[in-house]
């Protein structure tokens, strides 16, 4: 015992020690931190003169610079005269401070010492400068006042460069004094933690013997965290009935029977004996209204009165106050100041009631009740936590349910939108067909007559703009089923060959017309039979031709089909990828604007839609196929060198074992062809050396010529001679009569000539030069095979390829049909181009009149229309299929503006046998007839 007191005494004594060197300390510190404030503040004057010196030089220079304002002169006067009084207080005072200390005088304070006085003539040379303008001297010379503003700006940056240098070194007197103070703090804190050791180390003794007592205060420790361990097991309860009612909450279809169920769960694990969800009403001037929407009470336990579903309270009260404010409301009953609030309580026999407000965004909507009826509840700040939790996911929930029927009743209000524009699209593109169908209809039986050359180049101009507006009305059409989601695609076989060749076929005018070479390029090895959506196909081709055709002025236009991978094998399905490259020598489209090209009504240049017209929808609706196919259309291109865009798809082999495309049997081994455009020969020799036959290409008469003359001297004969007849120097005429004349009699190849859509303007010289037969421009391989075939299999020498036939196709005499029709122009057209094919028309101007001409006549065939007035062609086609046989057989036509899939489904539906939209092409009739009439 007494070596511990001595022990303590010791540690007492060195904690006395300790406690004097930081008293030491601290009283140092305060000195140097009473001196370090004083540098500081001069630190702030010594920023503050390099404001005013800038301040005094820009008042100066404004005053010599512009003298000519008095009253704007007069207030920068007074505003100088304020700046020099200042400038000249503060260096004063920073001078005095300077020499102050001097009986203390250090290292830095000789620094700065020595950089006032190198820096001084150029403040009194700006003050006096300041003091001489504000003299109002007499106005001084351009020269004088440049070199006075010489003088200002070298003494304010001179002066500026000390008063920084002056500002570095008061900085770095603050840094040597925190370091100062770091260390004498450090030195503090070194004594008081070895003081406090030693002293931790004597007051061991006293602790253990002071161990009873904190084994008492251990065993209460136990009972509290026992009591913690409870807590938080209820915690854990209420946690997880939360998370469980939230997500009853955001998961129930029924939002009132959700929120009564997530109130049962969450009240079970709760300390409380009534739960309730209100709708408020705020704001009212009286009273809140409030509306019980759901409750649950533990144990069966009385709830209010019956029929009691809605309150009121003073608007005024605490607990409104509370709510309104976001915050939790929570009294014992006799602790409710307000009067109604608290008879209600006392009439529920409820001792305490917690109020939780419901917020959407930043407005109320409703309030969250726990009522306690056995004891009044003591909540924690956990509970709160967890209520205001609760009350938060309701509000969300709730939210989450009102943005659902809010978006129900948008799809509805869009779904409507939709169906009214459909049906006013459908409508408007019936009433623009019905003429449209006379138009054009009219103006191709006007081009089967007999026309003077200005009467057809007329019409044909009247033909041509009434396909084009055509073209527009079907692309406004397509462009209103892809926005309403009405777009249906096919699945069909069909020859690709065949459309590839029908597409180009339609641009072959106006390629002519404009000078243009059309090539069509497919791979030989390309199966022709395929499935797919034809008509979407030829579609997207022929917007992207015509588009091509429209923005080339000069050069070519060309399509290649290509293979763009191997086949691909689904089930029992093979696949095929292809690409479809349309290129051209147009215009181009600048880099920066080739994404915008796909957008709706957007053509890259907006000055082009008045050169070259157009919607600017066909490349919309294009790139919508492909994708609506599973393909993708691409496009590159650069301004004035041309485009290429390029449609991927993978089509389904319409045969497992395809038979590629054979030339006949035939002598033929070797072949000349003669064409001035590079590309047209790349194409031929692509074709016979798919074909194993060797061609020889000549880009020019003369070359061919020399050709032939080499291979005539060695008895090597072509087979065949293929020519261009537009050619420099020399046409195709001439030389083949150049050719024939330098054969003679040694070698008779078959010539054929490249035939332009002028070809009956030289066919009679082609027939004397001796050409066989006429290939037309641009050559598809099909129709190259057929006339090699033709030609080598009957050997007929000597008759060009026969002249156009007659567009009218004639039916055995006696054929009637039967035309239904309220339109008397669409009447008179349809009866004009049937006549002109030998066939009897029955009329009939509406579904009644035809079922009465059906009970006396016998028509091969009926064409229908749908829109007529008494009985539309829905109806008289489903009573024509109840009549006695062979009535009910006769095959019924739809004949209709109504052009949308959906109303060819409800023709076939309603038991019509074919479809046909107007306004109709001769050769659409044309197939209908040979179709139901052979």
């Amino acid at each position: 015992m007494r070596n511990l007191k001595k022990l303590l005494r010791y540690a007492i004594l060195l904690l006395a020690i300790a406690l004097l060197c930081n008293i030491l300390g601290y009283v140092y510190i305060s000195d140097q931190s009473r001196e370090n404030d004083r540098q500081n503040e001069n630190e702030k004057i010594a920023d503050n003169l390099q404001t005013l010196c800038q301040q005094v030089s820009k008042d100066m220079v404004f005053i010599l610079m512009d003298p000519g304002h008095a009253d704007q002169r007069l207030g920068i006067d007074d505003e100088l005269q304020r700046s020099l009084v200042d400038f000249e207080s503060k260096e004063a005072f920073l001078h005095l401070e300077i020499e102050r200390p001097k009986v203390h005088s250090t290292e830095s304070l000789e620094t700065l010492h020595s950089i006032l006085v190198n820096i001084s003539p150029y403040y009194k040379q700006l003050d006096s400068l300041g003091r001489l303008i504000l003299a109002d001297i007499a106005q001084p010379s351009y020269i004088q006042e440049r070199q006075i503003l010489t003088q200002i700006r070298n003494s304010e940056m001179q002066y500026l460069a000390g008063m920084q240098e002056v500002t570095r070194t008061y900085r770095s007197m603050d840094k040597r004094f925190i370091s100062k103070v770091l260390f004498v703090n450090t030195g503090i804190l070194t004594s008081l933690i070895i003081a406090i050791i030693i002293m931790a180390v004597f007051v061991i003794v006293p602790v253990i013997q002071q161990s009873d007592v904190h084994y008492r205060d251990l065993g209460q420790s136990l009972r509290k965290v026992t009591e913690s361990e409870s807590a938080l097991r209820r915690r854990d309860g209420q946690l997880q009935s939360l998370g469980a009612a939230t997500h009853l909450l955001i998961g129930g279809t029924d939002f009132m029977a959700a929120m009564q169920e997530a109130i049962s769960l969450f009240g079970q694990h709760t300390d409380t004996d009534r739960i309730s969800i209100y709708r408020v009403s705020p704001g009212e001037a009286k009273g809140w209204t409030v509306k019980r929407l759901v409750h649950w009470n533990r144990d069966g336990m009385d709830t209010y009165p019956a029929g009691l579903t809605e309150f009121t309270f003073d608007a005024s009260s605490p607990m409104v106050h509370a709510l309104l404010h976001n915050e939790i409301y929570h009294r014992k009953t006799d602790e409710v100041p307000t009067p109604d609030i608290k008879a209600w309580l006392e009439r529920t026999n409820t001792k305490s009631i917690l109020v939780i407000p419901i917020y959407i965004g930043n407005e109320i909507w409703g309030q969250l009740g726990l009522s306690n009826c056995t004891i009044a509840a003591n909540w924690t700040t956990a509970d709160y936590s967890i209520l205001r939790s609760f009350a938060a996911s309701l509000g969300s929930a709730i939210e989450r349910a009102g943005m659902e029927q809010q978006l129900i009743f948008a799809k509805e209000q869009a779904e409507a939108g939709n169906r009214s524009r459909s049906e006013f699209m459908a409508n408007i593109s019936h009433e623009l067909r019905t003429p449209m169908n006379a138009i054009i209809g009219f103006s191709d039986l006007l081009l089967t007559t007999s026309l003077e050359d200005v009467q057809r180049d007329y019409i044909q101009h009247v033909n041509k703009s009434a396909y084009n507006l055509l073209t527009i009305i079907n692309d406004i059409l397509d462009f209103s089923k892809l926005e309403a989601g009405k777009m249906f695609f096919d699945h069909s076989c069909f020859d690709l060959c065949e459309l590839i060749g029908d597409a180009v076929d339609i641009f072959a005018i106006r390629a002519f017309e404009k000078q243009l070479e059309l090539i069509c390029d497919i791979d030989p090895s390309i199966p022709p039979r395929v499935w797919g959506d034809p008509l979407r196909i030829r579609q997207i081709l022929i917007n992207l031709l015509g588009n091509a055709v429209k923005f080339t002025e000069k050069g070519e236009v060309a399509i290649e089909v290509r293979k763009t991978g191997k086949y691909l094998v689904d089930g029992d399905r093979r696949y095929l990828p292809l690409s479809f490259t349309i290129r051209d020598t147009g215009i181009g489209i600048p880099k920066e604007k080739i994404n915008r090209i796909f957008e709706s009504f957007t053509q890259a240049d907006s000055s082009t839609t008045r050169k070259y017209g157009g919607t600017g929808l066909g490349l919309t609706i294009s790139r919508s196929l492909a994708e609506g196919m599973g393909g993708q259309l691409t496009a590159e291109s650069q301004a004035g060198e041309g485009s290429i865009f390029t449609l991927i798809l993978r089509l389904e082999l319409a045969e497992q074992q395809p038979e590629p495309i054979q030339l006949p049997k035939a002598p033929l081994h070797k072949v000349l062809v003669i064409d001035d455009h590079p590309a047209n020969g790349r194409l031929m020799r692509g074709i016979f050396n798919h074909f194993n036959i060797t061609c020889d290409i000549c880009t020019g008469p003369g070359a061919a010529l020399d050709l032939i003359r080499t291979a005539f001297l060695r008895r090597q004969f072509f087979d065949l001679i293929i020519t261009d007849y537009q050619m420099p120097d020399m046409d195709g005429i001439a030389l083949v009569q150049e050719i024939r004349t330098m054969l003679q009699d040694h070698s008779d190849p078959i010539i054929l000539m490249l035939s332009s859509l002028d070809k009956s303007q030289h066919q009679l010289q082609a027939i004397e030069a001796g050409i066989d037969h006429f290939l037309p421009k641009p050559v598809k391989l099909r129709e190259l095979a057929a006339l090699i075939g033709s030609v080598f299999d009957h050997n007929k020498k000597g008759s060009p390829a026969a002249a156009a036939s007659d567009p009218f196709e004639q039916f055995a005499t006696g054929t009637q049909i039967l035309v239904v029709e309220d339109e008397p122009v669409n009447m008179m057209l349809i009866t004009e181009v049937l006549r002109n094919m030998g066939i009897e028309v029955i009329q009939a101007i509406n579904g009644k009149e035809a079922l009465r001409q059906l009970n006396s006549r016998r028509p091969g065939m009926i064409f229908m229309d749908i829109n007529m007035p008494e009985m539309d062609g829905y109806t008289a086609t489903r009573l024509i299929r109840q009549l006695p046989h062979p009535q009910h057989n006769t095959p019924v036509i739809a004949l209709t503006a109504d052009a949308t899939v959906d109303d060819k489904e409800k023709c076939l539906q309603a038991g019509m046998d074919s479809f046909i939209s107007k306004p109709f092409r001769l050769e659409e009739i044309n197939a209908i007839l040979k179709k139901y009439l052979n």
